[in-house]
Order: C-alpha cells, then sequence, then structure tokens
C-alpha cells in the first residue's frame, strides 16, 4: 500500500497525488472547469482547475491550495475585482 510518501527524503507528497479514496481507489488527478456566479448575476468561469477524481466511485477533491485560490477568486469577484488586479 503507497501512501504517497516520497523516496528522496523529502516529507512532501508527491505532486499530483491526491491519496487513497474510501472506497479502496486512487485518486487520478485531472483539470476541470469550475462556473461561479457572483451576487449580480455574473458568471466567472475557472479553466485548468486541477482536480483528483477516483475511477471507482467518482469522487472529487481538491487541494488545500487550489481551494483557497478558488475562494480568492470568488471574493474578489464579490469585491467586482478581477483576479489579476
Amino acid at each position: 500500500m503507497s501512501t504517497g510518501a516520497r523516496t528522496d527524503g523529502s516529507s512532501e507528497p508527491r505532486p499530483g497525488w491526491y491519496g487513497r479514496c474510501p472506497c479502496g481507489g486512487v485518486y487520478e488527478e485531472c483539470r476541470v472547469q469550475i462556473q461561479i456566479i457572483d451576487p449580480q448575476g455574473t458568471e466567472h468561469l475557472l479553466t485548468k482547475v486541477p482536480q483528483g477524481r477516483c475511477p471507482i466511485c467518482a469522487m472529487r477533491v481538491y487541494k488545500l491550495a487550489v481551494l483557497q485560490r478558488i475562494e480568492g477568486v470568488y471574493k474578489d469577484a464579490l469585491l467586482g475585482r478581477r483576479p489579476d488586479d
């Protein structure tokens, strides 16, 4: 059973490693689009967002840094700012 630990002495998990799903599958990385609609009804489309997806049960997970970036984009949309401002 692999834990995602590295063998080069680093404590960081392998890039792209999302771990194991509770069903026993191993999450596979894919890129998805996420649609955010702000309170004014404006659609914001995030593209090429990394996501871990289980090939057995289709459960989806995101890394913390990705969720924080999505949250930042949403907050910027609420304040009327563009993400690159």
